[in-house]
This record gives structure tokens, sequence and C-alpha cells, in this order.
């Protein structure tokens, strides 16, 4: 599958090929090629990555020329010196990682490649390690793709999970995470995604030079990253996937590419949270009250949110009498896993931290979110941080975090990016501090898997700025709570338009691993809002005792059928069915084919589908071989 070539690398799994070749003009790819069509995609020679070390900008690739922009002649640039190439192999996967020593500053850099047998595409991590004195990385650019299927002027170029359109010269920092280019006249195309966090993630799309850019941010967020002598640095993967087909069937490969990326799964079960429509105003007997709830329908986790602690984080002992610990056991009892509620970005309820901890301003003074001071990542915090949370997780065996509020970057505007202080550990200036920051949560993730590997840590949405999922989100949590949608102010929105947000974000990236937001279950429509919910890992909300009868045993054969599928196996493949106005219906299945149907009828008349399953199915309710779904309402069907 992988082979080195004198100075060649040849990756080939039968299904995609690519060449990278290393020569007096450096590094760079001289073919991409869908073999089952062979359609070439390379249309020109650009460099495999840019950096600036110490100043001086390297190129992978560089050959003195007149650029198009402005006629200007420019030199040729230091080039990287090839050293050797090393194979791995690792269950199915193939890598080679290729060794190059920089013109500049002795740094060495090994760029990874991995292919996998049944994907049509590639993961790329590079490695920078700095020799026997400090280098600063900058401008750094992981990949130029300098390639299409057919002419440029016959694709499409959309961002996002959800297929924004763009111009045909366009650049966005920090607002999406993945490419894709489509050609409609060859029916071919590829996908683009990296996990740069946050505001630091940067796209470039720029046809005159035959380019298309992916790294880190130049402006807005500028990236800057210190390196001590022998130390190193790992950038944020990326994942390119080529296909051949109508503008979605890359789709669900590239989710599974993506996997790749990502920490093994989290546990599948629905999560039930106490935020909506309680807020703070919690308590031991209302906990209790929903637990009781959660459990009789298949719950599995209940997470207890913002309002359990005061002062200094405490438990509140006029709200919780008999303790976190007493409570945790209650609800361990159930057979229900705890999960809790955590704020990490700000000192909200903690007024003793140093105040040397604190993200600065431009102008010295400390960041704040509401009335709370933003606190670093890239200070001695993140040391603190992961003690405190280890003490927590280890007395009320919590099962699941929901780390909250950022200390980076705000989806709200509300807040500066990064931090301005210049004594903090692990950063030294603002250019350097918001991936020291993305860095600190790493090092939180890690540092609490490692002492409890089955706990599942999410950071919430804001710390990756968008309110929607990205891959880097993904790929730094198990699981993700990816927005704040409720649907339960009904007047603003309805369960249905929730469902169209959701179809728009999750077709080319991992379902099982997106929680998509708070979705309440205190409607006479709760069906609804549990079934929209498991389009991804179900989250739900909601004042569970409003229920009625009969639509509590509805969520309970939901929830049974749920947890019986998930039982053999992660809910991997996604597929929307139907998006008509009146009526709409998708379709999520394990690997070996085994999953459920869900039909939304909006007529005032029964709908009756025949949307072809794997396997044979039945009315999760009534046993019926039928797709029949009630006037109004909404039918699961298991096969």
């Amino acid at each position: 599958m992988i082979q080195q070539l004198d100075n060649q690398l040849v990756l080939d799994n039968g299904l995609v090929r690519r060449v990278l070749t290393w020569n007096q003009n450096g590094f760079y790819t001289t073919s991409l090629r869908d073999v089952m069509t062979g359609q070439e995609f390379v249309n020109g020679l650009l460099p495999e990555f840019n950096v600036t070390v110490n100043g001086v900008k390297i190129a992978s690739y560089s050959e003195a020329r007149v650029r198009e922009v402005d006629g200007e002649y420019e030199a040729s640039k230091p080039l990287p010196k090839f050293l050797d190439c090393e194979m791995h192999q690792v269950d199915a996967a193939e890598g080679a990682t290729l060794h190059f020593v920089l013109p500049v500053g002795g740094v060495e850099l090994y760029i990874t490649y991995w292919i996998w047998p049944e994907l049509s595409g590639f993961v790329k991590s590079m490695e920078f390690k700095a020799g026997d004195q400090e280098a600063v990385l900058e401008h750094l650019d992981i990949d130029h793709l300098c390639c299409q299927p057919g002419l440029f002027r016959d694709c499409i170029v959309t961002t996002g999970s959800d297929d924004a359109p763009q111009p045909a010269c366009f650049a966005v920092e920090g607002e999406t995470d993945l490419l894709h280019l489509h050609n409609e006249k060859l029916q071919a195309g590829f996908l683009y995604g990296m996990a740069v966090p946050g505001p630091l993630r940067r796209f470039l799309c720029y046809p005159h030079w035959k380019e298309i850019t992916g790294g880190y941010a130049w402006s807005k967020c500028p990236f800057r990253k210190h390196l001590e002598p022998g130390e190193s640095f790992v950038c944020d993967a990326s994942a390119l996937l080529l296909y051949h087909g109508d503008a979605h069937a890359g789709d669900q490969p590239f989710a599974e590419l993506v996997r790749k990326l990502l920490p093994p799964p989290g546990d599948a079960g629905v999560m039930y949270c106490t935020w909506q429509p309680f807020l703070t105003n919690i308590h031991e007997e209302l906990v209790l009250e929903l637990a009781r709830e959660a459990a009789d329908m298949g719950f599995k986790y209940l997470v207890i949110d913002d309002g359990w602690f005061r002062e200094n984080r405490e438990v509140d002992p006029v709200k919780f009498p008999h303790g976190m610990a007493w409570l945790s056991e209650q609800i361990r009892a159930m057979g229900i896993i705890l999960g809790l509620w955590y704020n990490i970005g700000t000192d909200y309820h903690e007024k003793e931290l140093p105040t040397d901890w604190w993200a600065l301003n431009a102008d010295g003074t400390s960041k704040f979110c509401n009335v709370n001071h933003v606190l670093c990542f890239g200070s001695d915090y993140r040391e603190k941080i992961l003690e405190e949370l280890s003490e927590v997780a280890e007395r009320y065996h919590v099962g699941y975090f929901k780390l909250d509020f950022s200390s980076i970057v705000s989806p709200y505007e509300i807040m500066q990016l990064g931090c301005h202080a210049k004594n903090h550990r692990h950063h030294r200036e603002w250019e350097d501090s918001a991936i020291a920051m993305y860095r600190g949560m790493k090092y939180l993730r890690d540092g609490l898997k490692t002492r409890f590997p089955e706990l599942l840590v999410d950071f919430s949405f804001e710390t990756f700025g968008p309110a929607r999922p990205n891959i880097s989100a993904i790929s730094y949590s198990e699981l993700n709570h990816v927005s704040n949608h409720t649907a339960l102010q009904r007047e603003v929105w309805s369960i249905a338009r929730v469902r169209q947000d959701f179809y728009r974000w999750y077709g080319k990236l991992p379902t099982e691993r997106l929680l998509g937001g708070l979705l309440t279950l205190q409607f006479e429509d709760a069906p609804e809002y549990l079934l929209t919910a498991m389009i991804g890992a179900p989250l739900v909300a909601g004042d569970l005792r409003k229920l009625e009868p009969e639509k509590r045993r509805v969520l309970k054969e939901y929830t049974g059928a749920y947890n019986q599928l998930t039982a053999g196996g992660q809910l991997t493949r996604f597929a929307v069915l139907a998006n008509e106005p009146d009526y709409d219906a998708y379709l999520r299945t394990r690997a070996d084919g085994h999953g459920f149907l869900a039909v939304f009828n909006r007529k005032d008349t029964a709908l009756e589908t025949a949307f072809a399953t794997p396997f044979p199915y039945r009315n999760v309710l009534d046993g019926s071989e039928k797709q029949i779904t009630p006037p109004n309402s909404c039918a699961m069907f298991k096969f």
C-alpha cells in the first residue's frame, strides 16, 4: 500500500493513489489520482507546507518565478533537506513518516501520512522539533492543495458541513473547519478538513495561483509557537478525501476518515441535563425526582448543570443537604451515570485564585466574561484545574464532565481573543497565547483520561467559536455539546427547525460524537424531540415530571430500541432520506447495517412511506411491518 521508490513515496490502496516527490526543488505532491475512475486531481506543483522559522519563510517546494498577482520576480526560497523515511503499520492502517531538516535553526520536521484500505483519503500530521537553539514558528500552512477534478471553473467550492457556497477567491479564519470542492460535470470532488481549533484555523482559496491552503491563522488570531531547544510541537492533523459521484457521495466516507483523527468513542446512551427549564434553580429533591424519571425511561446519564455549587466551588449545603457524594450514590443505584457541569473558563464562584492566572487584554486589564475574570490555560491554572477536576471526579464518581465557559474566544463576540500576559508559563505574548490555551485543554483532557479512562470529557461549544459542530471540537472531546438548541420557547423555534440545523450539520461529521442541544421533553410532542436528539448522541432536558403516562411510554420504547441497537455498536452511519415541507425522515445504522428509521409527518393524514432499509423493519411501538406514521406525529422503525 505504501512504497518508497528512490526519491518518491507512493501511497496506493486501490482506491486512491498519491505520489510524493523530493528533489532539488523540494518536496511536493506530483500525482493525486482516483484509482477507480482514473481521474487525476493534481494540476500544478505547490509546497506540501509553508512555515516561517525565526523570521525566514520556508516552503517545501520552491522555484524562481514571476508572480501573477503583481508581476514581481520571486526568487526560490530555502528548502528542507530530506533525511529518511520510516514505515508504520497499526492494524489495517499504513503510515509513513518523512524526516527533514529545515534550513534555519537546525529544526527537524517529521511529516506522517496515513492511509486505510477502505477509504479513498489520507490523514496527515506534522511534528517540528527544535535543535540546540530556540526556534520560533509562524505562518504555518499545513497543506497546499494544487488539485481539483477537471477545470476549476467547473467546480463549486463550499465550506462547512452545511456546504455554504463561496466565491472563487476567498479566505476564512475560524469560521469553518472543512472545504468541499465538487465538479458536477465530472461527478467528482474532494473534501478537506483540519482539526486546528477555533480562531487559529485558516483556509485560503486563490485559483489564480492554483492554490487551496489550509493551516493556522495569520491575522485575526495569528499563530506563533516558541520552541525551547529540543522541544517538539505536533500540529493538528488534516484529512483529505477524494470521491466520485454526486455532491454528497463523499460525506459518509469523509466522516469515517475524520474518525481516524479522534480519540476512542464515548459511551452511547441518552443523556439528560438539568439546565432547561430549571437553570440554577436545582436542589436535591428535584434532582432525585428527575433521576427516577430518567431511569424509568432508560436514560444512561444524568448531568447536573450549573447551580450545584457556590463560593469556592463547594457543594451548596442548602440545596444539597446530604452532599454530592450521597446524591451520586443514589443516582448510581438507579443505574444512571452521573455527569457534572463545571466552569473552567472563569473564576465564577471562586474568588481566591491568583491574579497572575487571569487572561489579559492588550491594555493589561483583565478579560471579563460577564462579571467574572477569564482564566488563561497558558498559565499554571491548567495544572490547578486538572487536580481540582480529578478530585471531583474521584469523590463523586463522575462519568461525564461538561466543561464550560470559554477562555479563548466567544461565539457571541463578547470578549477579545487570547491573552496578552507576558508572565505565563506556557506562552510569552498574545501571538502564541491561543495555541498555548488550546494545548492546555488537551493537557487537561489527557490528564483526566489517564486517571479516569472511562470518564467522558466535553469542552462545550463556546471554546471553539461557532455554535455548531466542527472537527477540532470532537478531536478535543469524546462527546461534544455543539449548541444551545432547546426548542423550549415554542414561539421562537419549532423542533422541525432544530432538525433542519442537525440535518445540515451532521452529514460530513461523526454523528455519534455530537450532542446537538438540550431538547426539552416536557410537551405533548416529546417523542419528536427525542427522535430529533437521536440524529446524534441524544442529549435532552425538560421537566420530565410533566410528561403524560402515554408519552412517557413512547419515550421509554424509543429509548429501549436505541439502547438495544447501540449495545451492538455505535450508530456511525447517517443519511437524510427525505426533507419535504410536510414530512422528513432520516436513517441511522451501525457498521453491520442494523439501525433505525425515523419519520416525521406534518400532514393531517397518516403517511405511508417505503424507504428501503438494509434489513426487515418493525414499528417500535406496535410491531407493525408497515411504514405508517400517524398524522402530525413521528414514528421509529427498528431493523
